[in-house]
């Protein structure tokens, strides 16, 4: 029992882990926010847009990284241990592709 209870609080089943990815996943949200109108409409017409763009991509890379991992780690512990399932790391992955595809289109200085 004791075994069995020390491998699923341990490396990637740990608890901490996949809440602090989906914290900083959430997290990563406001600061996307805030960094929003760097690539859009007005922006566009700025001369260093291209910094800007490729900035704010790898500000949505590493929180849609983040936030996927999370939604990982939490489902494989929820999986082991009968914790509730990941919704919420769920739904911020879900939000972050979206606007990974609506950056890349172009969806966002239109």
């Amino acid at each position: 029992m004791a075994k069995n209870k020390e491998r699923s609080t341990s490396g990637l089943n740990d608890k901490f882990l996949g809440n602090m990815f989906t914290t900083i996943g959430a997290v990563g949200f406001f600061f996307l926010c805030m960094l929003l109108p760097i690539v859009g409409r007005s922006a566009v017409s700025t001369p260093y847009y291209k910094q800007n763009y490729l900035s704010y991509l790898l500000v949505l890379l590493v929180t849609l990284l983040c936030s996927a991992l999370g939604w990982v780690l939490k489902k494989k512990r929820s999986a082991a241990d009968g914790s509730p399932y990941p919704k919420v790391s769920l739904v911020l992955t879900c939000l972050y592709s979206v606007m990974l595809i609506i950056l890349l289109t172009g969806g966002f200085n239109n």
